[in-house]
């Protein structure tokens, strides 16, 4: 967890208290760093208030010190949920501020629970992206299936996109296009959706709705199945159609098209 500014935790009185324990003790600050199994860099980083412990390593703190974890924090909201969640005990009434202020404190599954037990209700899209980093990515493809399903509309989930799995993305992206028949629903996340998902939608849609459907995502469809469909856009209305998409794949294979074809 990083210096910076919050409620629950100040990393300046953390780092004093770790310090005056610390020499109660009478260790070294390597001393502390090989009972805790860390760098001593680390412990020092924890004094000067530049970084603090993750729960676990509070917990650990806690024991060799023979102090409760308050005395570690000097706070009784943070110490109790730093309690609750070394126990893996349910945090009673938690807030989203409150998660996202400990979370960097918190292994992964640690952060999951938290998460799941609290079961927030209509967090803004902007809240799941500051937590993301800190949950699985089972959770957070969970919220994205969610979100999606709530709203019926995938750009929801353009902020969260890149914590998501490729495996749900593809999902989300083509279920989207078969309810629309629109490419342009998935423009936004393209980048974050497989070639082969990409290229099938495109392949389908302009076969199903012409030529005119593929151009908001052509930057994204392989260059093979581009060209397929600009010659079958070509044999079926001819050139009239095709130049918005002649950027995306090799002219030569238009050119040698024509020299083949067309007399």
């Amino acid at each position: 967890m990083e210096k910076g500014t919050n409620n629950m935790f100040d990393m300046q009185k953390i780092g004093s208290n770790i310090s005056k324990l610390r020499k109660q003790k009478q260790m070294t600050q390597l001393e502390l760093a090989d009972k805790l199994n860390i760098s001593y860099q680390a412990v020092s980083n924890w004094e000067r208030g530049i970084s603090m412990p993750d729960i676990s390593k509070l917990g650990e703190l806690s024991e060799l010190f023979d102090v409760s974890i308050d005395e570690i924090l000097e706070n009784k909201r943070a110490s109790k949920i730093a309690e609750k969640v070394l126990n893996n005990e349910k945090v009673e009434d938690i807030k989203i501020e409150e998660i996202k202020e400990i979370a960097p404190a918190l292994k992964e599954e640690q952060a999951d629970k938290l998460f799941e037990d609290a079961n927030f209700e209509d967090l803004s899209i902007n809240d799941l992206v500051m937590m993301a980093p800190f949950l699985s990515e089972d959770v957070i493809d969970e919220l994205a299936i969610k979100i999606v399903n709530k709203v019926n509309d995938i750009s929801q989930i353009i902020p969260l996109a890149p914590f998501v799995s490729e495996d749900v993305i593809d999902k989300l992206a083509k279920e989207a296009i078969e309810k629309t028949k629109d490419l342009s629903t998935i423009a936004g996340i393209a980048p974050f959706v497989s070639e082969d998902i990409i290229d099938e939608c495109a392949m389908n849609v302009y076969k199903q709705c012409g030529v005119y459907t593929i151009i908001s995502i052509a930057q994204f469809v392989s260059e093979d199945v581009l060209s397929e469909i600009v010659i079958m856009e070509i044999e079926k209305n001819g050139f009239t159609n095709i130049m918005p998409l002649m950027p995306f794949i090799d002219s030569d294979i238009v050119s040698n098209y024509i020299r083949k074809h067309v007399k």
